[in-house]
C-alpha cells in the first residue's frame, strides 16, 4: 500500500485554502495508474478547473431529497423517444468499449450539481421526470436501518465515484463515520474537490472493488450504487464477497437484476454485459443473511435496479 500526501493549494478570488490531502493507493500494482502521483495531481488540478469549488448549504441537500407531490409523466411517444435514445447510445458504446457503458479507465469529472439535473425515472411502475438525487434516497434509508442500533456507525462506500451519495448520506445521517474508495484518478479527484468544505469524511483512497485492500469486517456497513454492475456476472461475484467480507453488520447494494426486468432492460443488461443476478451469488457466501430483496421504488429509466441488504450471521 502506497500513502501519500499531496499539498492541493488553490488559487481562487473567492476563497484562499492551502489543504493538504492524505490519500492511500491500495489498488493492485497492474493499475496503469497505481503509485502515479504526478498523474494524480494533474486529476485534481483539471477537477478543481472544471468543476470550481463550491460550497453547498443544508438547504441544497433539503431541496434534492425532497419529493414533490405532482411527478411530471413522460407521454408514450416521450418513452419511445427515450428508449430509441439509449438503444443508440448502447450500441455506440458497447462498439466503442466493448461491453461496458464506459471505459473503467475513462477522465470523468462532474459536480454535485448534476443531482439537481432533470431525466426520466420510473416510480411505482411510471415513468416520470425528476431530479437525479431521488432514486438514491431508498438506499440512503437502507443502510440507515442496517446501521440501528450502532452508535456512529462506520460506513463504506466501495467505489464513491465523485461524492455523491457520501454527500447525500452524510448530510441526512451525520452521525455515520464514511469513507470511500474510488478506482481512477479523475473520478477520486472529483470526489475531493466536490467535498473542500466538508470534513465528514474518515477517508478517502484508491482502491478495487474485486480486490479491496482492507483487513475482515473494517466497516459495520458497507454499500454501493449501480458499481458491480460493469464488471460482468463473474467478476461482480468477486467483488460482492469483497464487499461481505470488510463488512461487519452487512451491506447494502443497488445493482440491475434480470429479476422482473423487461425484455428490453434484459438486451439492455446482456449488450452492456452487465451483472445480471446479485441474489444467485449470496447463495454461495458462507453465513450470508438476504434481508431484503426489491425493485427500486423510485429508479432510473430504462436502468432496471434492485436492492440487495445483507445482513452477517452472528
Amino acid at each position: 500500500m502506497i500513502i501519500k500526501e499531496i499539498k492541493f493549494d488553490i488559487v481562487c478570488d473567492e476563497i484562499n485554502l492551502n489543504k493538504k490531502i492524505n490519500i492511500a493507493d491500495r489498488r493492485q500494482s497492474s493499475h496503469p495508474e497505481y503509485n502515479n502521483w504526478d498523474n494524480f495531481q494533474k486529476s485534481l488540478d483539471k477537477a478543481a478547473s472544471v468543476l470550481g469549488y463550491c460550497y453547498y448549504p443544508k438547504s441544497f441537500n433539503d431541496y434534492l431529497m425532497s419529493l414533490p407531490g405532482k411527478f411530471s409523466y413522460l407521454n408514450p411517444i416521450e418513452k419511445t423517444f427515450k428508449i430509441l435514445g439509449d438503444c443508440k447510445g448502447i450500441i455506440k458504446f458497447a462498439h466503442q468499449h466493448g461491453k461496458s457503458t464506459f471505459s473503467r479507465y475513462s477522465d470523468d469529472y462532474e459536480s454535485l450539481r448534476i443531482l439537481t439535473t432533470a431525466q426520466p425515472l420510473k416510480h411505482n411502475g411510471k415513468i416520470m421526470i425528476g431530479k437525479n438525487a431521488w432514486p438514491r434516497i431508498e438506499l440512503i434509508e437502507h443502510i440507515s436501518s442496517l446501521c440501528n442500533g450502532i452508535q456512529n456507525p462506520t460506513v463504506l462506500d466501495a467505489g464513491c465515484g465523485t461524492g455523491l451519495n457520501m454527500y447525500l448520506l452524510a448530510k441526512s445521517k451525520p452521525e455515520m463515520q464514511i469513507s470511500g474508495f474510488e478506482y481512477t484518478h479523475s473520478r477520486m479527484a472529483s470526489c475531493f474537490i466536490n467535498l473542500i468544505y466538508e470534513s465528514f469524511y474518515e477517508e478517502l483512497f484508491l482502491g478495487d472493488v474485486t480486490k479491496i485492500d482492507l483487513p475482515d469486517e473494517s466497516y459495520d456497513v458497507v454499500f454501493s450504487n449501480h458499481v458491480l454492475e460493469q464488471l460482468g456476472q463473474a467478476n461482480a461475484e468477486v467483488a460482492l464477497k469483497e464487499v461481505f467480507r470488510v463488512c461487519k453488520k452487512g451491506a447494502v447494494l443497488c445493482e440491475p437484476s434480470i429479476h422482473n426486468a423487461t425484455a428490453y432492460e434484459k438486451w439492455r443488461m446482456t449488450k452492456l454485459g452487465y451483472c445480471r443476478d446479485l441474489l444467485a451469488i449470496t447463495k454461495k457466501i458462507p453465513n450470508c443473511i438476504v434481508k431484503e430483496y426489491k425493485e427500486d421504488t423510485i429508479r432510473y429509466y430504462p436502468n432496471t435496479s434492485y436492492t440487495l441488504v445483507l445482513e452477517k450471521k452472528l
